[in-house]
C-alpha cells in the first residue's frame, strides 16, 4: 500500500521529510469557485511541492449544497468540475466525498429525495473524473455529521446506486472504532474501495495491545486492496508525530502482510 498523512500545504515539506509516499489535502486549497490566475500561485507551490497531493477532499462546504432543498444544481457541477481539473493538474489521482456540510435536510426534506440528489451529483462527478483519469471515494460520517451515509454498508450502497467505476468507497478506521461497527465490513465492500483512512490514534498501541488499526489493516489486506491509505491526525507537533505515525503504520502493514488471517 502507498501510505500518506492528510495535511494543509505548509506541512508537506514534514510529510516528505518524514517518508510518506503521497499527501491528501482539504479541496479549499484548490480554490473551486475563483478564477484561474488566482489558483495560478498555488498550482505552482503544489507542482514544485516534494510529494504530491495524490488524494483530495472534495466535500463542498455548506454552501454549495448538493441535496435538500436549497440546491444549486449549476453551481454545484461548476464546483466539482473546477475541482477536480485542479487536483488532476497537480497530480491527483483519487478525490473523497462525505456527505456532511453540503447535505441540507432541513425543513423535513425527504430522506429519499436527498439520496436521489447526492446519486445524480456523484454521477456527475464520476464522469468528470472518468474524463481527467480520477476515482471518487465516498466516505461514510457519524449520525451527527450526516443524516444519509453513516457506515461502510451504507456508503456501498450508494456507490451501488451511482453504478459507475469510478465512483467507490473509503472506510475510515477511526469512525469504525467509534461507532463499534466491524473492520470487516471492509471485506464486504472489496469491490468498491476506492481509499482508505487510519488516525494516529488507532495505530497508537494499547494496554491490551494492538489499536484498531491492525484489525483495520487486516481487513484490507482479506480484501485483496493494495490502493492508497491516509494518516489522519491534528498534527500538534509535526515532525515528531508524523514519523511516529508512519512508522506505527508500517510496522502495522508488515504484521498483516504475511498472514491476514491470524488472529493473534
Amino acid at each position: 500500500m502507498r501510505l500518506g498523512c492528510f495535511v494543509s500545504p505548509e506541512l508537506i515539506q514534514p510529510a516528505a521529510d518524514a517518508g510518506y509516499d503521497f499527501v491528501e489535502l482539504p479541496g479549499a486549497v484548490l480554490l473551486p469557485e475563483e478564477p484561474e490566475e488566482t489558483f495560478a500561485p498555488v498550482r505552482e507551490r503544489l507542482t514544485s511541492a516534494p510529494v504530491q497531493a495524490e488524494v483530495w477532499d472534495l466535500s463542498p462546504p455548506a454552501e454549495v449544497a448538493v441535496c435538500g432543498p436549497r440546491v444549486d444544481w449549476p453551481r454545484a457541477a461548476r464546483y466539482a468540475n473546477t475541482a477536480i481539473r485542479r487536483a488532476a493538474s497537480v497530480g491527483g489521482c483519487v478525490v473523497t466525498f462525505a456527505c456532511g456540510e453540503c447535505c441540507d435536510l432541513a425543513g423535513g426534506f425527504s430522506h429519499e429525495s436527498a439520496v436521489e440528489q447526492v446519486t445524480d451529483f456523484l454521477r456527475v462527478v464520476g464522469a468528470v473524473g472518468r474524463s481527467y483519469g480520477l476515482i471518487v471515494a465516498v466516505e461514510p460520517l457519524a449520525p451527527g455529521s450526516s443524516a444519509l451515509v453513516n457506515s461502510l454498508p451504507q456508503a456501498a450502497e450508494l456507490a451501488r446506486q451511482v453504478n459507475t467505476p469510478e465512483v467507490g468507497v473509503l472506510p475510515n478506521c477511526l469512525h469504525i472504532a467509534e461507532q463499534a461497527q466491524s473492520a470487516f465490513d471492509v471485506v464486504d465492500a472489496a469491490g468498491w474501495l476506492a481509499h482508505a483512512h487510519v488516525s494516529l490514534a488507532d495505530l497508537e498501541p494499547t494496554p491490551a495491545g494492538d489499536g484498531a488499526a491492525k484489525e483495520f489493516v487486516k481487513a484490507l489486506r482479506l480484501a485483496d486492496y493494495d490502493g492508497r491509505l491516509t494518516v489522519q491526525a491534528a498534527w500538534r507537533e509535526p515532525k515528531k508525530e508524523m514519523r511516529r505515525a508512519i512508522e506505527l503504520l508500517r510496522r502495522c502493514c508488515e504484521r498483516t502482510r504475511e498472514n491476514p488471517h491470524d488472529e493473534s
